[in-house]
């Protein structure tokens, strides 16, 4: 055995307890070495109406998580529904896991944005873990779907693939004020890492339409500071130079 095949094996071994890893963190070393993903393909409609919903930017953010809850960005994908509210975004793969990563409900989590909508966000579960428990999630709601997912994730899958594919998608119709729909991107933005947003250009456009909305909107002075705002849509322009 060579010097430095030794000092791998010794990483491989010592690492787990030197950081004081329980056996379930350290089972993160054992999970496969490359993830792929399917395809999501869904269809967006209006809550209210049950009508399809055109223009809205999905994006899929493939992301593992650490030991320690911080999560690392394996791929990102953007799609805009047609007039059918149909998107679809590709699969990926195989790409390489790094050590102490796993895939857990972030592989992947969907962002949904339009004007005029409350922007939605989606986490991923187990398809199979759900229907035994509650059965068939075409018989749900969005909203009950989204707060009823189980915890429960299969890190060991090789090919990963989101709950939400092949279902009909809600969007709620946002009724809220101008300084409501500003916190409600403000949020939106959070979910996409500061290195990935450049990734992400297509959302990063659709939130910048709304400006002149929110700044010629009538509204609380004092709920919406005007230098924020600007601070805010000059930021994301900033991303999309």
């Amino acid at each position: 055995m060579t010097r430095r095949r030794l000092r791998l094996l010794l990483v491989v071994l010592v690492a787990p307890a030197a950081l004081g890893l329980a056996a379930g963190p350290a089972a993160a070393l054992l999970r496969p070495p490359f993830y792929s993903a399917r395809p999501v393909q869904a269809t967006v409609v209006d809550e209210a109406t049950r009508q399809p919903v055109e223009g809205v930017v999905v994006v899929a953010v493939w992301a593992l998580s650490s030991i320690h809850g911080v999560t690392h960005t394996l791929h990102i994908g953007e799609a805009v529904t047609d007039s059918q509210g149909r998107f679809s975004l590709p699969g990926f793969g195989p790409k390489l896991r790094p050590p102490l990563y796993e895939a857990q409900r972030h592989m992947p989590y969907l962002i949904l944005f339009k004007h005029g909508y409350v922007p939605l966000i989606l986490w991923n579960a187990s398809r199979d873990k759900f229907v035994a428990a509650f059965g068939d999630p075409r018989q749900w709601s969005t909203r009950q779907l989204a707060d009823n997912l189980p915890l429960e994730f299969d890190p060991d899958r090789v090919v990963q693939e989101s709950f939400w594919n092949g279902l009909t998608i809600e969007l709620e119709p946002f009724r809220g004020t101008p300084a409501e729909w500003l916190r409600q991107m403000e949020v939106l933005t959070y979910r996409i890492d500061f290195d990935d947003r450049k990734r992400v250009p297509r959302l990063l456009r659709a939130l910048l339409d709304e400006q002149l909305y929110v700044m010629n909107s009538p509204s609380d002075p004092y709920a919406v500071d005007p230098s924020a705002v600007r601070a805010f849509f000059d930021q994301i322009r900033r991303y999309l130079e």
